[in-house]
């Protein structure tokens, strides 16, 4: 229970008991539930883009369900999208990249990556509203977060301290076993197009990390981190648009 808390603490803004007296244990293994933590956080933005849309253009229901996404989240996976940016494509080596990432400014790679990433989200969360395609707006935060938790068992972290310090010695029997249940909770949710969200968020996310790691000396920071859960529930997010508009039916696997 406590590496949950953990969870919920590192990846949202929702005040929990006793997060204060978190082990360097429950830090580590938190990971693993980084993609119930994600399908919380998307069921709240599939609500309140459902409840908006009753009143609201499909536009404007979008428009409140990425905002709702970035209050409960307090922005952190766009601050590190925005740092991950700025240090890769503004630095000429591993470590002046790494002193840019540091840096808490947002520059101008950094501004444009969370530019792009707010506009697919607003016209992917607009589409989806439009065509009652709420389970993906469930899921795609989910694997999000699942990438996030593939990069910490992929990657060591090049940071001794920072956020994403405490995964250098989490289980990755936990991330592969809550891997498994995510599979399946897609597979039940949305069928093969859930899977193949699945699929291209991973690839992403993972995608990601990898390119970060070559520039930054062989690992990753937990800003890198947060860049892979935003890749991964974006292009998650396009692949259930467009498969959608390619005619694939979006459905639980029981219908």
């Amino acid at each position: 229970m406590s590496a949950l808390v953990a969870a919920v603490r590192l990846l949202t803004v929702i005040p929990v008991p006793f997060s204060r007296d978190l082990s360097a244990r429950a830090m580590s293994q938190s990971a693993a539930f980084f993609p119930l933590v994600g399908i919380g956080i998307g069921g709240s933005m599939a609500g309140v883009a459902w409840a908006a849309s009753l009143v609201l253009p499909p536009m404007v229901a979008a428009g409140l369900a990425v905002f709702a996404g970035v209050v409960l989240t307090g922005a952190l996976h766009l601050d590190g999208l925005a740092d991950t940016a700025d240090g890769l494509f503004g630095g000429r080596t591993p470590e002046r990249r790494l002193e840019i990432m540091k840096d808490p400014h947002v520059g101008a790679f950094g501004a444009v990556a969370i530019g792009v990433a707010l506009l697919l989200k607003f016209g992917t969360l607009s589409a989806a509203a439009a065509s009652d395609l709420w389970v993906a707006i469930v899921l795609a935060p989910m694997l999000g977060r699942l990438a996030a938790a593939a990069v910490v068992a992929s990657f060591r972290n090049v940071r001794s301290q920072g956020l994403g310090a405490p995964f250098a010695a989490g289980p990755r029997l936990s991330i592969v076993a809550a891997g498994a249940a995510s599979i399946v909770a897609t597979w039940a949710l949305a069928g093969p197009v859930g899977l193949a969200a699945l699929c291209v968020a991973m690839a992403v996310g993972t995608g990601l990390a990898w390119y970060a790691a070559g520039k930054l000396g062989g690992g990753v920071t937990g800003d890198v981190c947060g860049a892979a859960v935003e890749a991964g529930e974006v292009s998650a997010l396009v692949t259930f648009i467009g498969l959608s508009g390619a005619g694939l039916v979006l459905e639980p696997v029981w219908v």
